[in-house]
């Protein structure tokens, strides 16, 4: 989403309202910390090791080219997801506020696994904050 946000900026206009879920959100500590990704993204996606490849992916580092500052975000994330680490959504908010974004919302869902699959009621939650 922040990838296709910062590459595409007309795309900034045509939404209202955006929301994260269990994202990678820092992609160099999350090729750090899996291996097992790394070698996926090399077979099918030419991953060749650089810093600039993953540079290039790295939803942080799109952040300053998101220029409609106001626009609503929701980030959320499970403190027992095994896949994504808690302090890439922290890092991702402190990115955020530092370029000025004025509309953060995080939530952080105590024995959340990935995606949430253990607290299904948070999509109707999602779906309320996306309708105000």
């Amino acid at each position: 989403m922040f990838l296709s946000l910062a590459k595409f900026p007309e795309l900034q206009m045509c939404f209202r309202k955006c929301v994260a879920l269990s994202g990678i959100l820092d992609i160099d500590l999350f090729a750090s910390t899996n291996p097992d990704w790394r070698q996926k993204m090399e077979k099918n996606f030419g991953f060749d090791g650089s810093q600039a490849w993953l540079d290039r992916r790295n939803p942080l580092l799109a952040i300053p080219k998101i220029i409609k500052k106001d626009l609503p975000f929701l980030i959320i994330q499970g403190t027992a997801d095994p896949k994504i680490d808690l302090g890439q959504g922290n890092l991702m908010l402190q990115t955020m506020r530092a370029h000025q974004f004025t509309n953060i919302g995080y939530w952080e869902v105590k024995g959340g696994d990935h995606c949430l699959k253990n607290h299904p009621e948070y999509v109707k939650l999602i779906v309320d904050w996306l309708n105000l």
